[in-house]
């Protein structure tokens, strides 16, 4: 059986085993369809690699230094609570306490802090979603992109077929097959790489949000009392 299978795959042009062939060999063999699918899986990797570092950060903060944040607030030190918060800058918490802040200073006169609270808040939410919804295209267009090279390949394949005069030879059509086969394979490796790495994000949106909303919520007294005393 083994032996039959290597006749095969010799008659079809491939003369090494799979398992030698060069990658580069591989998506070079997929035709033109493999750049936008290439160029696809380099946008995935970077988005998703980009939104873990940013996660990281966004809740990168202690309990002490929340805690003399808070105290910060209370006595309304703007200027420490302002210091505390740009020692962690790339947290979500530090950045809406820093508008929130600097939107005090310009009007004096806010009456509905907690509405203010909760539409930067919402607004540096929307801002972390940025760049995930490019991973849900993806990963529904890179597959199509695999299908559309199957066909292509396929078809290549069958015009090759058509052309021949003499007996088919499997070393003919084995250009189409390949370029059939391995778009397909890319299409839908970088279509669940995207997939995966979206439901992940939207995950870690999620839990981001709820953290916020608590952090915000359990600081709110501190931030009324903060814009109060420098009125």
């Amino acid at each position: 059986m083994k032996s039959y299978l290597t006749k095969i795959i010799s008659t079809i042009g491939i003369n090494e085993s799979l398992g030698k062939i060069p990658i580069l060999n591989l998506l070079i063999k997929g035709g033109w369809i493999m750049l936008p699918i290439i160029f696809l899986s380099l946008i995935a990797i970077y988005i998703i690699i980009y939104k873990l570092i940013e996660f990281a950060n966004t809740t990168k903060y202690s309990d002490q230094w929340l805690k003399n944040l808070k105290n910060a607030l209370i006595e309304g030190d703007r200027d420490k609570a302002k210091q505390l918060c740009k020692q962690r800058k790339s947290a979500s918490l530090s950045k809406v306490i820093i508008r929130v802040l600097k939107r005090s200073t310009i009007d004096k006169n806010i009456k509905n802090i907690e509405g203010m609270v909760e539409s930067i808040g919402k607004d540096e939410i929307y801002k972390l979603e940025n760049k995930v919804s490019t991973l849900g295209v993806i990963s529904g267009s890179a597959p199509m992109m695999g299908f559309l090279g199957t066909v292509t390949g396929l078809i290549q394949s069958f015009v090759k077929i058509s052309q021949s005069k003499s007996q088919i030879n499997p070393a003919i059509i084995s250009g189409g097959i390949y370029e059939a086969m391995l778009t397909t394979a890319a299409g839908l490796a970088v279509g669940i790489i995207a997939y995966l790495g979206y439901n992940y994000m939207i995950m870690r949106i999620t839990k981001v949000t709820h953290e916020l909303e608590y952090r915000l919520s359990d600081i709110m007294d501190p931030i009324k009392e903060c814009i109060k005393k420098n009125k």
